[in-house]
């Protein structure tokens, strides 16, 4: 069978500075897959930004989840990216729609 050729696609992934956020974009990075991520501080996502920089093109966005008008600019800047993967922490997709 002939697996996905995901090179060069974008995946967003919230939360990446740590966890399960971490574990995904590294394996992601390691499929060539280029990254935005999502920090609450961006200061928390530079070894992570570090150790994937040679691998993929990555953005960091930062934005509080608990801050409705940090949402809508993270978002704002979002739309600017062709996303390919959304990888969403629960309580972003709680959210709804915001107008």
């Amino acid at each position: 069978a002939r697996l996905l050729d995901l090179t060069k696609k974008r995946a967003f992934i919230t939360g990446s500075n740590r966890g399960i956020g971490a574990f995904i974009a590294k394996m992601l990075a390691q499929k060539g897959i280029e990254l935005i991520l999502h920090t609450s501080n961006k200061q928390k996502c530079d070894n992570l930004y570090k150790e994937l920089k040679n691998l993929v093109k990555i953005e960091i966005l930062e934005a509080n989840l608990e801050y409705e008008d940090e949402i809508k600019n993270m978002l704002k800047s979002l739309e600017s990216f062709d996303i390919d993967i959304l990888t969403p922490k629960e309580y972003l997709i709680q959210i709804g729609e915001i107008e």
